[in-house]
């Protein structure tokens, strides 16, 4: 996950991995999530998380020894394990969910929209301001995408630098890698 440029530094700090343990153990208790593990010869090489609602069955977060995606289609095996939890309870849809990564649009996914809803206090200042910021960031996205495909590239690489440590520090991949394992730890 680190060396894909997927991670930001919340991932990597204990809080969330806490929240994301617990989250997952209540949810998987009550039937809203599944957690997925792939063994080979015995050990554990991937696992992934599903969140699962009445109407879809969504891929949320998953990771896999980077030696496995020489052997196999990582993306294709976790896409079969979500589809079979969606025929099993019944859920007519299997999403991908956000973000448009490469690997996605193999499949020919069919694009929905996503509506955000902004709940402000009546008379709030701030909130205001917030929602007007939400609403102006959202029309330069979608200017962006239309009217300046090359703005919209160079954009993504500045996005993807930023979640990166590695590219932002400018340290070498090992270093990078020791330095986010120590941030992991904590």
């Amino acid at each position: 996950w680190r060396d894909r440029g997927a991670m930001t530094p919340e991932h990597g700090r204990a809080r969330f991995l806490r929240h994301l343990a617990g989250a997952t153990e209540g949810m998987v208790h009550n039937g809203q999530a599944a957690l997925c593990e792939y063994t080979l010869d015995g050990d554990l090489v991937a696992s992934s998380l599903l969140v699962i609602g009445p109407e879809s069955v969504g891929g949320y977060l998953y990771g896999a020894d980077p030696a496995l995606f020489g052997r196999f289609n990582v993306t294709t095996l976790m896409m079969r394990t979500a589809m079979e939890v969606a025929v099993e309870r019944a859920v007519p849809t299997f999403s991908m969910l956000r973000g448009r990564e490469d690997y996605k649009t193999g499949w020919r996914p069919e694009t929905t929209r996503n509506d955000r809803l902004v709940l402000v206090r009546p008379g709030s200042v701030a909130g205001a301001g917030y929602a007007r910021s939400v609403r102006a960031r959202s029309w330069a996205i979608a200017r962006v995408r239309t009217h300046a495909p090359a703005l919209r590239s160079a954009a993504e690489r500045v996005r993807r630098s930023a979640r990166n440590p590695r590219l932002v520090l400018g340290e070498s991949r090992a270093a990078a890698v020791r330095l986010l394992g120590r941030a992991g730890r904590r």
